[in-house]
């Protein structure tokens, strides 16, 4: 499984981050948001095999968002979507 999308972090309660995935075809700014935004670009969505056979999620967060003037933050971006669509 190999999948492109676009995305956006915000701020969740200015304690956390959460994040919204979009098709391609949709604009950055498309959506309605009452959070800060945090970043914005691309991610593409892999899949592999864990260590028990179970299937894990892998985002690879990169680029930007040139309408609402974001950059990604790969590393971190990455690592909370990975994470939170990991979880069972």
């Amino acid at each position: 499984m190999a999948n492109r999308f676009k995305y956006v972090m915000y701020e969740h309660n200015g304690l956390s981050y959460n994040f919204i995935l979009l098709p391609l075809v949709m604009n950055h700014n498309s959506i309605q948001h009452t959070q800060r935004i945090k970043s914005a670009g691309f991610v593409e969505l892999s899949s592999e095999e864990g260590q028990y056979g179970s299937q894990i999620i892998k985002a690879d967060c990169f680029g930007k968002s040139i309408t609402l003037n974001k950059e990604s933050n790969p590393k971190e971006d990455s690592k909370i979507i990975t994470i939170s669509l990991s979880l069972d």
